[in-house]
């Protein structure tokens, strides 16, 4: 299974959250490994997952046509609204 996680800070390498967000993405990455599924983020810092790049939140229309089974998203909450707009009519 694929799962694609966005964290709004290293993606666009946001430095008063870097530090927080860093930690929650690579936490849900090595769990979601562990799992056994194919984990996708644009993280601007490496991680283990594999990269998918994106240059603003509204680039995320085209991830949400691919084949990913799973998305979570991690962002401040005006961000977050707008991701959820995209995502709306989506059902994964």
């Amino acid at each position: 299974m694929k799962i694609y996680i966005f964290e709004y800070a290293s993606c666009f390498n946001i430095e008063e959250f870097l530090l927080e967000g860093r930690l929650m993405l690579e936490t849900l990455i090595e769990d979601f490994s562990s799992l056994g599924f194919d984990v996708y983020t644009s993280s601007k810092i490496r991680t283990k997952a594999k990269n998918v790049e994106i240059r603003s939140i509204d680039d995320l229309e085209r991830i949400k046509d691919t084949d990913f089974d799973y998305f979570i998203f991690i962002a401040p909450n005006y961000e977050l609204i707008k991701i959820l707009e995209i995502f709306k009519d989506d059902n994964r």
